[in-house]
């Protein structure tokens, strides 16, 4: 068992039925009204954590958050059911028709894991949906969203789901698909890997909620009033040794197999690049994002995404000094 799954697994209904031994109908009630206090719990927090912000900085400025109320918001069916997000809404502008978003509510990682994933590969110059966060005036009254972690991802016209190889290549982005790859392992990501065609010629990536190691019952722990988790010792716990050299050097010789030699410059490109994303940047939209979450979250995010960032400046380095193929280097000439 993971160190995730070992710290989240107090914080299920799987538990709460094992120990108060209850009907399922039972434990559904039981785990909503517990849900419920964490989630007053969560944003009364925030209101006090707020009150020392100047909300001109953030939420009357940037343009990664919109007003809910700006939107209606209908029920979105995918075609294979409900999926891993939950149930999801199509929000459209009421002023502007042509605005419109896929928006996850149903688990608090969704928001935070999407936003960050986009802004970072956005940065890198990587081809992504726009995701937006969404403000709500009066939270402790909303009925339509069952967190208050509400995020929008731009909708997309889609032409090919899971392109195949010959669409890919004829896409005009064909590189990013191996990129994502590189991305997918780096942000240690936990669940399918989804890329798209849309009406564009563009391939995308999207679906990115299981990501960065963080995960809905994180925040359910964190948000317990009895004994709550402490996120800074469990990014001390997680986060440290994830991207060692030998680590990457194990990653990228499975992207080269899976993908092939002839891709190795391609799938290396990531590393180079997500090292010189700046971290003022970084803080500028972890800034934002702490407007709805928990400050301790942003410094969560922060600690992983630099200390990555300095794995990456060594592993590159090394790459460097050894003046060898990248391929070579990937069979284990550092071992």
């Amino acid at each position: 068992m993971s160190m995730v799954q070992a710290s989240a697994k107090p914080y299920s209904s799987r538990h709460y039925k094992k120990i108060l031994n209850a009907s399922d109908d039972e434990i559904r009630v039981i785990w909503g009204k517990a849900k419920q206090m964490c989630r007053e719990n969560r944003i009364e927090r925030k209101i006090t954590e707020n009150q020392h912000k100047d909300p001109h900085n953030t939420l009357f400025l940037s343009s990664d958050i919109l007003n809910a109320a700006d939107f209606t918001f209908t029920p979105f069916v995918q075609r294979r059911g409900m999926g891993d997000s939950g149930n999801l809404l199509l929000a459209v502008n009421k002023y502007d028709s042509t605005q419109r978003y896929i928006v996850k509510h149903a688990f608090c990682d969704c928001a935070a894991n999407e936003y960050i994933y986009s802004k970072i590969a956005q940065a890198i110059g990587l081809k992504m949906p726009d995701v937006k966060l969404f403000y709500l005036e009066n939270p402790l009254d909303n009925t339509l969203f069952d967190t208050e972690y509400i995020v929008g991802i731009e909708y997309l016209n889609i032409v090919e789901k899971h392109p195949s190889a010959k669409t890919r290549e004829t896409s005009r982005n064909p590189d990013d698909y191996y990129k994502f790859n590189t991305l997918y392992e780096l942000f240690l990501e936990s669940d399918r890997f989804e890329t798209a065609l849309a009406d564009d010629g563009y391939i995308y990536r999207f679906d990115t909620t299981a990501a960065f190691l963080f995960n809905d019952n994180l925040i359910l722990a964190m948000s317990t009033s009895f004994n709550p988790l402490d996120i800074t010792q469990y990014a001390e716990r997680v986060v440290p040794g994830q991207w060692s050299v030998s680590k990457l050097d194990a990653m990228m010789k499975r992207l080269i197999e899976r993908n092939g030699e002839d891709k190795a410059e391609i799938l290396l490109d990531p590393l180079y690049w997500l090292k010189l994303v700046p971290k003022s940047y970084i803080d500028r939209f972890l800034e934002t994002l702490c407007y709805f979450y928990p400050d301790s979250v942003g410094d969560y995010y922060r600690r992983f995404l630099f200390e990555m960032q300095e794995s990456l400046e060594r592993y590159t380095e090394l790459i460097s000094e050894n003046s060898i193929s990248n391929v070579k280097f990937f069979e284990g000439i550092l071992y």
